[in-house]
């Protein structure tokens, strides 16, 4: 799994919890999980970089709404 699967997997995670569909202990363990498996793969950066980015795009195709 490449920085931008596990971003769109967090990205995703992230508006299930907002949707009410995780409690926040299945949500924690879920984003500390993707951390370190982007850690261990040596990407955590690329996977930082990769969700603000994909949160920066949704953000703006939100706007143009």
């Amino acid at each position: 799994m490449n920085a931008n699967q596990l971003a769109r997997l967090q990205l995703l995670a992230v508006e299930s919890y907002c949707r009410g569909e995780m409690t926040v202990d299945e949500f924690t363990g879920l984003m500390t999980a993707m951390g370190i498996q982007a850690e261990t793969a040596g990407i955590g950066e690329e996977f930082k970089t990769a969700y603000r980015e994909l949160c920066w795009l949704k953000n703006g195709a939100q706007a143009a709404k």
